[in-house]
């Protein structure tokens, strides 16, 4: 049984910094051992404990009569050791003969018990022991006892140079840089500092010492980054290693890692492609992360170019951590725009710079809507083995049998609409192909009014160009009300049938040279009755429905009720002016189409004059003599009073808008 009796033990003290000092790099706090002063900037102090400090009285230790003889080799007693691993050597001898396992070293402040072995040298004992957090005096003991069970013990004093105090007062642990770093050092001890050198990697800094006490020495520098001391310019993560030896011999390694940024911040687009299409007004959105922080009021996007004053702050979304948003209402951009760039761009708190650049393609331009269109349309076909384009018959896009304005019509009348979103269209001959977004055909709607003292289609910008259906004489969700017009969905009709290239005396394409003449659609799309020429030819069936873009968009717009093969309504269903209590005399007629990307179309009135005791349709029937005169069906909100007037509104097209040939070199649908 052992029989060790040890008084309470002392803890070490160590030698103390106190932080009273910001660092220069963020703010913080920076460590400034004792004793002397720091840089005036900084405010600090430094205090250098003592080494021989009392550690109290010594172990109450048992060593009993005829117990083990204990000499300890390593260390002597009082002796001043340096690096952070002691070994301890013992010569324990007994003519009992030593109980090897009971051999033992404490090392005060320790609480636990550390057995030595036996080496090779005779009656040697060794152990290793980590004293790395002793600064200054330090106490250990040996313990052993014989094969009797008598015990011994030996103390011995040591005391441990940890080396000299070496605290980065910059660049900060983990810090970002652009450019170059400011270093700042101090190095104490209470005896002589031999040596002290500052590297990164293997390349010597040359630091300044600014301030120097018997006991401290303040070092600082500035390292640019692009220095020729450096093989190649620094760049990414760095370490900054200090390393100072005393006159004991003690060494002392510190590092400090920094990080070289020069690169702005990430940017990731999060709401456009490149490619996308864009319209009406869009939602900016970017995710913008940098370590260095991000400067909130950099963020930004550019549109075509900044010196056209395209720019759109984008702003922190809430709930949403680095995302920043905005809008921007594209139908600021000229209709000339087609591919403008959309740059985006940031900038961090060390002051670099980055952009994210994407080509976008611009739908700014309304859909074109016509109810009435020209009869001189020509479609292009190729003829391989002629190896040339040839052009059909001209014919009416709508069909022959459609109402056309300023016409009598009987109570069941056909009307049909061309519709064809274009985007920014025919204003950039060098354009090989332009985007576009197609027409939302759930938007797509037919409207009949018979109180032609209110206009169908006004103006509601001011421009003096018709743009909308006036909102005065829609159908409300409440009670019918006798002024409201009569709206109709409209339905596409897919493209079908083929135009007439039969030979003809064409003055401005080639002839073409089929044979026969095509059929009629359905038996509905025959030409009304004519007794003359009409146009300056024959009036004909309608025997193609066209289309637009790379030829699968429809352009042809009725009023729903298409059966596919049905001889009676493949093109939909006529309209019922009785049916709808549209009274005889002139009514006003208009369509309306938004495309996806919520621009509103509208046409330009066409004017009928309802006869519904009228038995036959015949194509270019005038009104009755002594009729009233006709309505222009247009007219003007006043923003400030927001009443509409009859003061006329004009339209853009769709002469212009529309081609009247069908050429190859056509929009794309997005």
């Amino acid at each position: 049984m052992r029989r060790l009796c040890l008084a309470t033990m002392v803890v070490l003290t160590c030698a103390v910094f106190s932080f009273a000092c910001g660092s220069d790099d963020d703010g913080g706090n920076t460590a400034w051992p004792d004793g002397g002063n720091p840089p005036a900037d900084r405010g600090g102090t430094i205090v250098l404990d003592g080494f021989f400090q009392d550690l109290g009285a010594a172990p109450d230790l048992v060593t009993e009569e005829g117990g083990p003889e204990i000499q300890v080799l390593v260390p002597l007693e009082g002796a001043t050791i340096i690096g952070g691993t002691l070994e301890v050597k013992a010569k324990i001898t007994d003519s009992d003969g030593v109980d090897d396992p009971t051999v033992m070293l404490t090392l005060q402040g320790q609480d636990d018990e550390i057995q030595m072995t036996i080496t090779t040298e005779p009656d040697v004992y060794r152990a290793l022991v980590d004293v790395s957090r002793i600064q200054g005096q330090a106490r250990l003991w040996v313990t052993a006892q014989d094969l009797l069970g008598k015990q011994s013990s030996q103390v011995i004093n040591f005391e441990r140079d940890p080396g000299p105090q070496v605290v980065f007062l910059s660049p900060a642990e983990g810090s970002r840089h652009k450019g170059s770093v400011s270093v700042q050092i101090v190095v104490a001890d209470r005896v002589e500092v031999t040596s002290f050198a500052v590297r990164i990697g293997s390349q010597p800094l040359n630091l300044t010492p600014t301030v120097s006490t018997t006991d401290k020495t303040v070092y600082a520098g500035t390292t640019k980054f692009d220095d020729p001391l450096f093989s190649t310019p620094l760049t990414g993560t760095q370490v900054i290693t200090a390393t100072a030896s005393n006159v004991n011999g003690a060494e002392t390694i510190v590092q400090r890692l920094f990080i070289i940024d020069e690169e702005g911040p990430a940017i990731t687009v999060k709401s456009h492609s490149p490619g996308n299409l864009i319209g009406g007004v869009i939602q900016l959105e970017v995710k913008v992360s940098d370590e260095a922080g991000v400067v909130e009021s950099s963020v930004k996007c550019i549109i075509g170019n900044n010196l056209d004053e395209r720019l759109v702050t984008l702003r922190p979304v809430l709930g949403s951590a680095g995302s920043y948003s905005g809008q921007f209402d594209t139908r600021t951009l000229p209709q000339n725009v087609l591919w403008p760039v959309m740059s985006f761009r940031a900038a961090d708190e060390l002051g670099n710079e980055s952009h994210f650049d994407i080509e976008v393609g611009v739908d700014n331009g309304q859909p074109v809507v016509d109810l009435d269109p020209p009869n001189d349309f020509k479609l292009l076909q190729f003829k391989k083995e002629l190896d040339w384009w040839e052009c059909s018959h001209p014919f009416d896009p709508v069909g022959d049998d459609a109402a056309s304005d300023g016409e009598m019509v009987p109570q069941i009348t056909t009307l049909r609409v061309r519709i064809e979103d274009q985007g920014n269209s025919s204003v950039v001959p060098s354009a090989e192909f332009h985007l576009y977004s197609g027409v939302d055909d759930n938007t797509a709607r037919l409207y009949v009014l018979d109180d032609t003292s209110k206009p169908l289609v006004i103006d509601t910008t001011g421009d003096g160009f018709c743009d909308a259906i006036n909102p005065k004489v829609v159908p409300l969700a409440g009670s019918p009300q006798p002024w409201s017009a009569v709206a109709v969905n409209l339905q596409a009709a897919s493209a079908t049938g083929s135009a007439d290239f039969t030979p003809w005396a064409a003055p401005d394409c080639n002839p073409g040279t089929e044979a026969d003449d095509p059929d009629s659609l359905c038996d509905t799309t025959k030409a009304p009755f004519v007794s003359t020429s009409y146009a300056g030819r024959e009036v004909a069936d309608m025997t193609v429905a066209i289309s637009y873009g790379v030829g699968s968009s429809p352009s042809i717009y009725v009023p729903a009720g298409i059966k596919g093969g049905d001889p009676l309504l493949c093109m939909g269903l006529p309209f019922d002016f009785r049916a709808n209590q549209i009274a005889d005399g002139w009514v006003c007629v208009a369509a309306a189409a938004r495309d996806q990307l919520g621009l509103l179309g509208v046409s330009k009135p066409m004017r009928l004059y309802v006869d519904s005791g009228m038995a036959d349709y015949w194509k270019g029937t005038s009104p009755p003599t002594g009729s009233p005169t006709m309505p222009d069906c247009t007219g003007t909100l006043d923003k400030t009073s927001g009443q509409v007037n009859n003061t006329p509104c004009q339209f853009r097209g769709p002469g212009a808008a529309f081609p009247q040939l069908f050429r190859p070199k056509e929009p794309r649908e997005i």
